[in-house]
């Protein structure tokens, strides 16, 4: 076959092909411009995940509107202009051929005004080509609007996945960017319902909160390692293993070999949400790789894997704040109890008593039998006596029983009995529904996928309503868990699970992470327990299916028989 030039068509579609490859590639393109015209607001709008349409909004720079036919030809840009300008680029944008590309796959809407010009203008392009170019009046700003994405295109257009899916890569990109730039006020909108919004007021911890959620605590560090300072953002996702990496590189976002592996060897140990910002000199690292613009290559790679390492050690070192609602404040907090024990005071020695003026056998404290299980457990004498001996200042119980000497965790084995409890309620679906008062909002994080497992999280007991466009839970599965965050830390579980197993039943897996959430209400180590609170402990115990074994798998208890005993002291006959 001889050598032929291609098309104008056929090469502008391969190229689009480079670039655009479906709605958030779009979003990312024009958010980048935005953010280079040096926007305070930006606002996306979506119809059907962006396949039908895009719009983005902004208060930026604006363009001329004899220029704006520059803005569709391939290699045309304002940030770059010399090949020296590639080695110092401080822009996001500079390849020239985004919006190009966009508009050879779709039919475009640009209207601008650049700042202190007298008309703004108007620009209309389908698959590639101009069909209106006129002045027109318009706020200082820029607002494209793409619509039907690779209409001309069928080969991409049949690899968009649902509306919904596509949504979801939107919104994530946007939170992301929402988090790199606190400073900007970014809008998302889909189908008329209001997505999220960040406030612009450039806290980044209140952004990130907003989007994480206020619990699990999010922690943050800075290191510096030789021209490089990272700024590093985690919150743990319990129930969850994988981390979820964002990464960005002098305000650009990045999905870079490097990072991913040095994040990867680095917090392994420390699952969760992590969010890297780099920065360094523009001429340490080149951003002309692909023109996606989504991966670097770093000049001084060792200091990239050193500054993640530190910040990472840093972060798990640190020892956690704990945090509690506000209605906590200003309260005395009391260590927590288990409703069926009772405290009982420690014994006080009486003024003028010689605690040496005599010598006696220590009283049987106690000597039970098990009969039942649960809050009502009755005792009785029998032949197989328990006696509690005492509880030690580090907080383990002491038992005998037919010459045995039992150690006891408290909290490992009340964890076991009540990881049991909730376990054997949740398999008999023995929870109701609980309402929740007032309804709490779901982070933007998890708006997204409640609605993908809407009919599913419905079945195990959540129930979700609308306010002021905001997705809100005003019902969840009535499980003992503490804290006002308890519902969407069940929900958030649920959810990490399906999307990691690929389930949507509420099978083994879920339960047992429940329960073993529930099972946080266990006493402490540290807490004093009197002889019957050890007793009742010790005895509901023994009715576990596993009673050896806290859910974590630790230890519940230590035997030591009498013949162990003796033989250690030399009296074994």
């Amino acid at each position: 076959m001889a050598i032929l030039k291609l098309p104008r068509e056929v090469a502008l579609k391969i190229a689009a092909g480079e670039v655009v490859e479906r709605p958030v590639s779009v979003v990312k393109e024009a958010l980048e411009n935005s953010l280079d015209a040096h926007s305070s607001r930006i606002l996306v709008t979506l119809t059907e995940g962006g396949k039908s349409s895009i719009v983005v909004e902004d208060n930026g720079n604006g363009i001329l509107w004899q220029e704006m036919p520059l803005v569709i030809t391939r290699y045309a840009t304002s940030k770059i202009a010399t090949v020296n300008d590639l080695s110092n680029i401080k822009t996001l944008g500079y390849r020239g051929e985004a919006i190009a590309s966009i508009a050879a796959v779709s039919r475009i809407d640009l209207r601008s005004k650049a700042k202190g010009a007298a008309e703004g203008g108007l620009l209309k392009a389908e698959g590639g080509s101009i069909v209106c170019h006129e002045q027109l009046p318009w706020k200082e700003g820029t607002r494209l609007q793409v619509d039907d994405l690779f209409f001309n295109f069928p080969a991409r257009k049949k690899f968009l996945r649902s509306n919904l899916s596509e949504l979801r890569k939107i919104s994530a990109l946007m939170r992301d960017f929402g988090a790199a730039y606190p400073a900007v006020l970014f809008s998302l909108y889909h189908n008329g319902n209001k997505i999220f919004e960040t406030q612009g007021t450039g806290d980044r911890a209140a952004v990130l909160r907003s989007l994480w959620g206020a619990s699990p605590e999010t922690r943050s560090t800075t290191v510096s390692c030789g021209s490089i300072k990272l700024e590093c953002w985690w919150q743990s996702t319990p129930g969850r293993q994988k981390n979820i990496i964002t990464s960005f590189v002098n305000g650009r976002i990045v999905s870079d070999p490097l990072i991913r592996g040095a994040a990867s060897a680095a917090c392994k140990d420390f699952s969760g949400n992590w969010m890297f910002f780099f920065t360094l000199p523009p001429e340490l690292v080149d951003v002309n790789i692909h023109p996606a613009k989504a991966e670097v290559r770093f000049r001084y790679p060792a200091e990239i894997f050193e500054a993640v390492k530190a910040a990472s050690l840093d972060l798990q070192n640190r020892p956690t704040r704990l945090s509690f609602p506000s209605f906590w404040e200003g309260k005395e907090l009391k260590e927590f109890v288990a409703p069926h024990l009772h405290r009982q005071a420690l014994p006080q020695r009486e003024e003028g008593q010689d605690l040496f003026s005599r010598v006696s056998s220590p009283e049987l404290l106690e000597e039970v039998k098990i009969e039942s299980w649960g809050e009502k457990s009755v005792f009785s004498p029998d032949e197989s006596k328990i006696f509690f001996i005492a509880q030690m200042a580090a907080g383990y119980l002491l038992f005998e029983k037919n010459g045995q000497l039992i150690i006891m965790d408290p909290h490992a084995a009340h964890e076991r009995i009540e990881y049991e409890k909730v376990l054997s309620r949740m398999k008999s679906e023995q929870f109701p529904s609980q309402k929740l008062n007032p309804p709490l909002l779901i982070p933007p994080t998890l708006a997204s996928e409640v609605e993908e497992y809407g009919v599913e999280l419905e079945k195990a007991g959540f129930i979700f309503e609308i306010e002021e466009g905001q997705s809100m839970l005003s019902a969840s599965p009535a499980l003992p868990i503490e804290g006002r965050e308890g519902p969407l830390f069940l929900l958030r579980t649920a959810i990490l699970t399906w999307n990691e197993t690929g389930s949507r039943a509420m099978d083994d897996v879920i339960w047992k992470k429940w329960a073993t959430i529930a099972c946080k209400r266990a006493v402490k180590l540290t807490t004093h327990c009197n002889a019957a609170e050890a007793l009742h402990l010790y005895a509901a115990l023994q009715f576990c299916e596993n009673p050896s074994v806290c859910p974590h798998g630790r230890p519940t208890t230590l035997v030591l028989d009498k013949y162990e005993i003796e033989q250690f002291f030399g009296r074994e006959k």
